[in-house]
Formats: structure tokens, sequence, C-alpha cells
């Protein structure tokens, strides 16, 4: 949480300083849910349901942007996000690396048949994710409605904490033999970003309103997915290859013109 704290005021330092130039856009604060889970590969969507539950988690996001025309912008957020951990897990087992697999495992207290007495409650995967996108505006009166589509990069935060073997699921460690390895995530995720927001003027300076955007991954969210399955890229473009990330974020924002 330090780590965030400091890059969160770093960026605020930053945006409410460059207002001072006037095709800034004024500072929008957002916070809300984020609704992730995962995309699993072409071969396992006949039962993609059975490894996932899709999982409500929280971000809180800052950000600003460029003001080209009064229909054009290129906007751009540091955004915080927890999801909620993942109920599928592969062990590639040494020396043979056959792979062992947990699908559908109670991970949280949002997960189907979950009971604190038999499961572990695994952490979140905390990321802080810097978009960058190009955004059409249209406004009618006191009402501002804007749409594009940009790229993102984001950082696993906590990936030191969420190495795990198969202790974390003693319900079924009596099941393995042998030496099982762990399941680490990948440190870095890439991918685009569209996004929707309407907002209701409240002064000269202020608008409040709703956000809605997506964050569709094409890296490899499993660290060891390569050696376990296939000889499949890093970076996935039709994100058919690999496990990969969706989320989408809802909440309100604020946008603020500060005075100097």
């Amino acid at each position: 949480m330090n780590a965030l704290l400091k890059a969160l005021l770093i960026s605020f330092a930053f945006l409410i300083t460059s207002q001072a130039y006037g095709q800034v856009l004024p500072i929008r604060f957002s916070s809300g849910i984020v609704h992730s889970d995962v995309r699993f590969v072409n071969s396992f969507s006949f039962h993609e349901e059975n490894y996932n539950t899709p999982k409500i988690g929280f971000y809180a996001s800052i950000g600003s942007g460029y003001k080209f025309k009064n229909w054009f912008q290129l906007r751009s957020n540091f955004n915080y996000q927890e999801r909620l951990p993942l109920e599928t897990f592969y062990f590639p087992q040494q020396p043979n690396r056959v792979t062992i697999a947990l699908i559908g495992i109670p991970t949280s207290p949002q997960s189907k048949r979950w009971d604190s007495n038999l499961f572990k409650r695994q952490l979140n995967f905390e990321y802080l994710y810097w978009d960058i996108s190009p955004t059409f505006t249209f406004s009618k009166k006191r009402i501002t409605i804007s749409g594009g589509a940009g790229l993102y990069a984001g950082y696993l935060m906590n990936r030191g904490q969420l190495v795990m073997s198969i202790d974390d699921f003693p319900l079924y460690s009596s099941a393995f033999t042998g030496e099982t390895g762990y399941i680490t995530y990948s440190k870095f995720d890439l991918g685009w970003t569209p996004s929707f927001e309407i907002l209701f003027t409240l002064n000269s300076r202020t608008k409040i309103g709703l956000s809605l955007q997506a964050y569709l991954s094409h890296t490899r969210l499993i660290n060891d997915y390569d050696s376990i399955f296939f000889n499949t890229p890093y970076f996935d473009f039709n994100r058919d290859s690999n496990i990969t990330w969706q989320a989408y974020n809802m909440g309100l924002t604020l946008t603020h013109q500060f005075k100097y």
C-alpha cells in the first residue's frame, strides 16, 4: 500500500501543477466496483463457467488529460484495482512436468460453495494501472457524454505474496503425490480499454456522474502457463492462446477544476 500511496500522491501533484495550462482537463476522480473474470483458451470454452466465478472488487482512480477540440480529448488515468482471487489453479510437478489442476475451488466469500471451515481465504490481486485513451465528447446543456478506447499497462503490486502451493489447499492435499510445484502470476498486464462516461454539471468547475470502463488483457496471466501447456506467446493479440484477465469498472466520477 505504501507504493500505491506514493504513486497516487506523485500523480496528484503532477496533475494539479499541469492544470495551470489552459488546455489541460480538470482533475478526474473515480471510485466504484470492478467486476473481474478470466478468459480461458478456446479448448476450455465448453465448460468455462466451471473454472471461475466472476467476482466484485474495488477500484479508485485519478486522472486528467488534454483537450485538442471541444469534441476531442486525450485522457489518462492512474487506476488502483483489487480483484478477488481465482478458483482454478495449475501446479506443474517435478521432474516430469505433469500438471495437476484444481478447478472451481472456493477462495473467497463470493465463491460458490464457500465454507470458511473448509477453504482458505486467498489473497486479492492488487493492480496499479495506467491508461491513455483518445476520447470523443458531446455536450448538451448541463449533460456531457464521452466515449473512447485506448491502451493500458498494469503492474501486479503484491505478486510476491501470491505464490501458492498445494499447502494452500489443505482439503485436497491428500490427492497429490510427489513434489508439487508452485503457481505464480505475471507481473505485468497489457491490453486495451474502452470507456464511457456521462456527467452532470454542478457548477462552472465541478461535474459529477457515472463512468464505465473495461480492461481486456492480452498478456498471459499465469506465469508458468507456457511451460505447463503449449508454446504460447506472452502477448497474445487474438486472446485465444492464454488465460487472460477481463475486468469491468463501474463507479461514481467527479471532475473539478482547481483555482490557482
